[in-house]
């Protein structure tokens, strides 16, 4: 027998799963990147505290592939499927997105994507060690995670 679940004071064989939900998870991870940064700012020169940097690239990777998650399932992505992309790939899942029409993203943020995707698909945040220099710049990377969870709550809100 399913475990119940209580929500909103009503009982749901299981959590309440949507576009928006998925959105709000990637929300709460922006929001941990942003505290995260502001905890540990960067050096004077720009340069990221050492004991921080890996903490706030992983939260705005996740962030970034939740959102577009959230976007795949509002365009008829199952929730199985979801979970069946290979491994954490931001690449792939752009690519997914943007053959829905997830056209919004220059190739410059694209580009960022990439370079972050180039630890972040290998789970080098959290098992070795990181070139920061081989980074987005955070700044940058904060404001392009923004600008695309805003834009898949457009897409939400338009459905």
């Amino acid at each position: 027998m399913a475990k119940r679940v209580k929500i909103i004071g009503r009982k749901f064989r299981e959590p309440i799963f949507t576009a928006s939900s998925l959105l709000a998870t990637a929300r709460q991870f922006f929001k941990s990147a942003e505290i995260v940064q502001r905890a540990c700012p960067n050096k004077p020169n720009g340069t990221p505290i050492l004991n921080c940097f890996k903490a706030r690239y992983f939260l705005l990777g996740h962030a970034i592939e939740t959102g577009l998650k959230a976007f795949l399932f509002l365009k008829e992505r199952s929730k199985r499927n979801l979970k069946k992309i290979k491994g954490h790939d931001l690449l792939s899942i752009l690519k997914d997105a943007k053959s829905l029409g997830f056209l919004c993203l220059s190739t410059t943020e694209e580009n960022m994507i990439a370079d972050l995707n180039k630890h972040y698909f290998k789970k080098d945040f959290e098992y070795e060690e990181v070139d920061y220099s081989k980074l987005p710049v955070i700044r940058d990377l904060l404001m392009l995670t923004k600008k695309l969870l805003d834009l898949v709550e457009k897409e939400i809100k338009r459905k």
